[in-house]
């Protein structure tokens, strides 16, 4: 199916509240790009056209913002995968070729997706 005005995949509405403690302001995006989203991901078409700017994290995230300017509204959506981590040890790591260069090196695995993170916790 093309993206073309299909809402991403794990489209959801999020409360302003949500939003406000969302990773939108901790990352940096890989992309951003305006559509107007007439279906959803699975095919199912929308009640309403919604005009909605999309921000893409690199680790397949991302979320939506749609403003109404008649109602004078902010409307906030989050989309991708809800991760949930696992840690992996340094020696899977080597066994996978997941490189992992030290002590207050973390590195964890979405159970959901396979996405990869890594974070040195170092000062």
């Amino acid at each position: 199916m093309s993206e073309y005005n299909t809402a991403p995949v794990g489209w959801e509405e999020i409360a302003e509240e949500v939003f406000s403690r969302s990773g939108f302001f901790l990352y940096g995006f890989d992309r951003h790009e305006f559509r107007q989203i007439l279906r959803l991901s699975d095919g199912t078409e929308t009640t309403e056209c919604l005009s909605v700017y999309l921000f893409f994290l690199p680790d397949g995230t991302g979320y939506g913002i749609s403003r109404d300017y008649w109602k004078e509204k902010v409307r906030y959506f989050r989309f991708g995968c809800v991760h949930k981590y696992r840690g992996i040890a340094p020696s899977e790591c080597r066994e996978r070729g997941i490189s992992h260069v030290g002590r207050c090196y973390h590195v964890s695995e979405c159970t959901e997706c396979g996405h990869i993170r890594s974070v040195d916790s170092s000062d």
